[in-house]
C-alpha cells in the first residue's frame, strides 16, 4: 500500500474513483512529513479476505520496521535487525560488556556500557521495545472494522 500524505482523518474503506478503479483506503497516522493514510488503488472490486490480506501486511511491514529502526538507547539511534537481536542476547547471556555501533552508517555512535548493570538495563529495554511493538500490533489488527470493506459498502463517488 502507498502511504498518502495530507490526510486530515481516518477514512477506511474502499471508494470507486472510476468505473473500474477502485481505492482501498487504511489506517491513520502522522511522521515527520505530515499526517497519512494508506492508499491502494485496484482495477477491480476486492474481495474482503484480498482486503485482509493487503492490510495485514501493510501492518506487519509497520510492526517489523518500528522493531528495526525505532529504538533509542540514550538518544542514540539503535538498529534492531534480527542480526544485531541476536549479537545484544549473546553477549548479554555470556556476560560480556560490549561495545556497540548505535546511530546509522553515515553518522555513527561508539557506545561502550559502562557495566554490567547498564548493558542488562539496555538489554531489558530493546527487549519490551520488541514486546509493546509487537502488542500494539496485535491490537490494531484486533480493532480493524473489516464491515467497511465488504463490497456492499463501497463508496461510490
Amino acid at each position: 500500500m502507498d502511504k498518502i500524505y495530507g490526510a486530515i482523518e481516518r477514512m477506511d474503506g474502499i471508494q470507486r474513483i472510476g468505473e473500474e478503479t477502485f481505492e482501498v483506503f487504511y489506517g491513520f497516522g502522522e511522521d515527520e512529513n505530515g499526517k497519512f493514510q494508506y492508499r491502494q488503488v485496484l482495477n477491480f472490486i476486492p474481495p474482503l479476505d484480498f482486503v485482509k490480506s493487503m492490510i495485514i501486511a501493510q501492518i506487519n511491514a509497520n510492526i517489523h520496521e518500528k522493531i528495526t529502526c525505532g529504538f533509542k538507547w540514550k538518544g542514540n539511534l539503535v538498529w534492531l535487525d534480527e542480526s544485531n537481536q541476536r549479537n545484544y542476547a549473546r553477549d548479554f547471556a555470556v556476560g560480556n560488556i560490549p561495545t556497540y555501533k548505535f546511530g546509522t552508517d553515515t553518522e555513527p555512535v561508539y557506545y561502550t556500557f559502562e557495566d554490567f548493570k547498564e548493558f542488562e538495563d539496555f538489554s531489558k529495554a530493546w527487549a519490551k521495545h520488541i514486546s509493546d511493538t509487537v502488542a500494539d500490533g496485535w491490537e490494531e489488527k484486533a480493532n480493524i472494522d473489516w464491515q467497511v470493506y465488504e463490497s456492499k459498502n463501497v463508496i461510490q463517488s
